[in-house]
């Protein structure tokens, strides 16, 4: 089975991988390497296991031709480190029960993690990205390209004009077309085809 390094400077590290079950383990032993580099012993375990978990669901989900690598991307922050998973599939994630090799569920990403996300990716495709950082660390706020369904209350949409908070989201089926329609603090919404994507600004604590 072959991979692909596609280079390495010190705060990021990218590499792509054949879709085929044996890359996790690979993919964790590289990023085993990465973090004893950039000495983050305390958040190894975390790591490794939201690491397994995005590229497992990608390995066993993604609807790819067999000739398009997987990638991963590595990268150093203040906080820990931010895991990205590529994969050419515009679907959105599988999220179901435990499967296979590392594969429980995205469930465990969100306990491990901060905090995670699903983001258009440049080209065709999702990226799938978490931040998994030492206990106690106060970030700031993470601006982020998100798909509009997995909009939050609390999130701030930024746009024209400045940034409104979200009071609650809802979808909207009416006329045949889906829209996600958010309701905005102090008045007003925005609608939103359901395939659209959308930047925001939230706020993440351990």
């Amino acid at each position: 089975m072959e991979s692909r390094p596609w280079g390495a400077n010190p705060t990021e590290v990218r590499h792509g991988w054949v879709r085929h079950p044996r890359c996790v383990g690979r993919a964790r032993a590289h990023l085993r390497k990465v973090m004893a580099d950039w000495g983050m012993a305390a958040i190894e375990d975390a790591a490794l296991v939201v690491l397994s978990e995005l590229l497992t669901n990608a390995v066993l989900h993604a609807r790819v031709p067999s000739d398009r690598l997987i990638e991963t991307c590595f990268r150093r922050e203040a906080e820990g480190v931010r895991i990205t998973v590529d994969d050419a599939d515009c679907r959105g994630l599988e999220t179901g029960a435990p499967r296979g090799e590392g594969g429980r569920g995205l469930d465990i990403v969100t306990a491990l993690a901060r905090c995670w996300g699903v983001c258009p990716r440049d080209g065709v495709g999702k990226s799938v990205w978490a931040l998994v950082a030492a206990p106690g660390e106060e970030p700031e706020p993470v601006r982020m390209r998100v798909w509009v369904q997995r909009v939050q209350a609390g999130d701030r949409v930024a746009g024209v004009g400045g940034e409104r908070e979200v009071a609650d989201v809802r979808e909207d089926r009416d006329g045949g077309r889906a829209e996600v329609v958010l309701g905005l603090q102090g008045g007003g919404e925005l609608r939103l085809h359901a395939g659209s994507a959308v930047d925001v600004v939230r706020s993440v604590r351990w």
